[in-house]
This record gives structure tokens, sequence and C-alpha cells, in this order.
């Protein structure tokens, strides 16, 4: 009996990605993680793939990250030399709640914060650690 690889823990990725690059930006996380499924996937038949998450689960996934205090904004650079069409820029929330709307686009850069290079049990769970309904 073969033994197949598992999933890859989102959370667990990241931490060795970024430990091994210091900074990277959300979307330079996610596309190196759906090439790392794409590792797994190799020679699997089709009906036993993973699926690769989509940005938003993993923007939501790296937020739960940011919550717990394991990952932190470090910066952002401006992406004027990617062209999308259809882009019209995005709406944040200021501190005292006002909406900012951003007509150019940027990629926050994360990094490691110093619980994250600590902690351990946090980053397989992130959504357990948040909430104390989910705890065993």
């Amino acid at each position: 009996m073969t033994t197949r690889a598992k999933r890859p823990s989102p959370g667990v990725f990241i931490k060795e990605y970024l430990a091994a690059h210091g900074t990277a930006s959300i979307q330079e996380l996610h596309g190196a993680y759906k090439e790392r499924i794409d590792e797994v996937n190799a020679g699997r038949e089709r009906h036993t793939r993973l699926n690769k998450p989509v940005y938003s689960s993993f923007y939501t996934y790296l937020r739960h990250l940011v919550t717990l205090g394991l990952v932190e904004k470090v910066g952002e650079e401006p992406t004027e030399d990617i062209e999308s069409p259809g882009q019209m820029g995005f709406v944040e929330r200021g501190p005292q709640g006002q909406l900012r709307v951003h007509k150019g686009t940027v990629r926050r850069l994360m990094s490691l914060t110093a619980k994250g290079s600590a902690a351990t049990t946090e980053w397989e769970d992130p959504v357990r650690a948040l909430n104390p309904r989910y705890r065993s």
C-alpha cells in the first residue's frame, strides 16, 4: 500500500514560507501554496486530487493568523506594473471606521511576528484557536 501525501496545512506552510523568505505578499503566499498543492497532486488520479484554495478563502485564513498575532503587515508595494483591465481599486475601513477608496492597488507585505516564530499549535487550526466553542 502506498502512502499518499496529505494536504499541507495552510498555516504551517505560511509559517515555513515566511521563515524562509522573511516577507511576502499575500498574492505570493497564495501562489506558492497553490504550487505546493500541485506538487502533492502530482501523480494522483484525478478523483483523488486536492482542490486549491481560492484567493478569498486563503485571505480569510491569513486574516485569522493576523488576528492571532502570528503574522503582521510590514509594508505595501504598488502594483501599477500589473495589468488588470477590470480592476477598480479596493475599499478599506480606516482606524475610525471611515471608508477609504484606493484607486490603485497595492500588495500587502506580511512577515512573522515574534509570537508567530514561537507559536506551534495555533498555526495548525487558527479558527479553533480564535473561537473557544471549537476547543476540545
